[in-house]
């Protein structure tokens, strides 16, 4: 290969991926100045005055990791006139971090990714799309093109590639998915990754044969089979069911021999049983967020155990962490499906709650959901602390980013 070929062939690969070489710079002089000096400058009278060290300080704001609770901190009318696709694409990273997925964070990704072949644009972009609209979402069509060309591929890490081969296999085309996989190679996969989605596919397609692979694509068969029956059984059940939160809205009610009448009881995340007047003790179905936030203690008391969270099955690199503990105690676990979401967040503009979640799937089910099947819901009263469960110190519970008034709202829609 001559010089000129080989600078041009450098000089694609930078402007390709030249979004990385711009956060990497961004990271180093936000590490020189410090996270907490960044924040205190972001308050500054001075700096707020002087409009150019105002845009810089607001650039490095937003690129701390750690959560903010103040978003009025961030000046978006410094941004909003900006041409630099790179600027928008800061915005809406940082909006997509906190769950954000309204117009507003959709419109910096449109005005970032307008005829941009950057890679890291294209894959944050489908990240937004993927959990708002679906992989089935046409908008993933150009992503896909772009990614797929000689330059892009080029460019790719081998953690790159495996999220554009799921979008590929999301769009039925696994000749080109499976060739990418074959590039990525078994040793990366098994090590890197546990999508019982991508293992399913890995196996159906004859790509490589090993036991891990062939474990992760059983998980897959029985998440869709545990999901028929969950389903059946809530058909099946004749109203005689319940959804037991974790809101302290049942302290002193006495609604536990209601709870324990029901057939199949339902309760979510790190329930106890401390209370067994107000909440009752039987133990049915528990529904669970992926985090480490929530432990297995409940795990062996029930007989089927149900994962809060959109696309697990398909892009957790983690999902067998979660799903093994349930398999090798031959218990029944599924997730909810991915159609669930997307419907919430397309009315939340964020991410819902665990409760509301597995209701609106129920509501899916079943239609509207009597409010006398729903126990420790905040969302029915209007003077209660949603930052609050009947079990645990208020401020042990962290800070979840929900969109509280309009889950209000869906509960009523769904409910009679």
């Amino acid at each position: 290969m001559s010089i000129k070929k080989t600078l041009i062939k450098k000089a694609q690969d930078v402007y390709f991926s030249r979004y990385s070489i711009y956060d990497k710079l961004i990271m180093r002089l936000l590490i020189f100045i410090g996270e907490d000096n960044v924040v205190k400058l972001q308050g500054s009278r001075f700096i707020r005055k002087v409009h150019f060290l105002h845009f810089i300080n607001s650039l490095l704001f937003i690129k701390i990791k750690k959560t903010h609770d103040n978003v009025g901190m961030v000046p978006f009318h410094l941004f909003n006139k900006v041409k630099s696709r790179y600027i928008h694409y800061s915005i809406a990273d940082w909006l997509l971090r906190y769950r954000n997925y309204s117009n507003i964070t959709e419109k910096h990704f449109i005005s970032a990714h307008y005829r941009n072949k950057e890679i890291t644009i294209n894959l944050r972009y489908s990240d937004f799309i993927s959990q708002k609209y679906g992989y089935k979402s046409e908008r993933l069509k150009r992503i896909i093109s772009r990614l797929c060309s000689d330059v892009s591929l080029r460019n790719l890490n081998k953690s790159q590639k495996l999220r554009l081969a799921i979008m590929l296999y999301q769009k039925n085309k696994d000749a080109k998915a499976n060739e990418i996989i074959k590039k990525i190679g078994k040793r990366f996969l098994l090590k890197y990754t546990s999508s019982p989605y991508v293992f399913n596919k890995i196996k159906n397609n004859k790509i490589f044969n090993d036991p891990y692979i062939l474990r992760g694509s059983e998980q897959y068969s029985h998440i869709l089979k545990s999901r028929n029956e969950f389903i059946k059984s809530i058909r099946n059940s004749a109203g005689s069911f319940c959804i037991v939160g974790n809101a302290p809205t049942e302290i002193n009610t006495g609604h536990g021999a209601l709870i324990d009448s029901k057939k199949t009881v339902i309760r979510i995340n790190n329930y106890t049983l401390d209370y067994p007047d107000d909440y009752g003790t039987k133990q049915d179905i528990w529904v669970r967020v992926a985090n480490k936030e929530v432990s297995n203690k409940n795990l062996k008391n029930n007989r089927l155990v149900i994962f809060a969270a959109n696309n697990f099955t398909i892009k957790r690199r983690d999902a067998n962490k979660y799903f093994l503990a349930p398999q090798l105690l031959e218990m029944e676990y599924t997730v909810i499906p991915n159609h669930v979401y997307k419907s919430l967040i397309k009315k939340l503009d964020g991410l819902p709650s665990t409760g509301l979640a597995v209701a609106y799937w129920v509501y899916s089910i079943v239609g509207k959901i009597p409010k006398e099947c729903l126990f420790g819901f905040t969302h029915f009263h209007n003077n209660k602390d949603f930052h609050t469960h009947y079990f645990v110190d208020e401020n042990e519970v962290g800070n979840h980013l929900h969109e509280w008034d309009k889950e209000r709202m869906i509960f009523e829609q769904i409910t009679k």
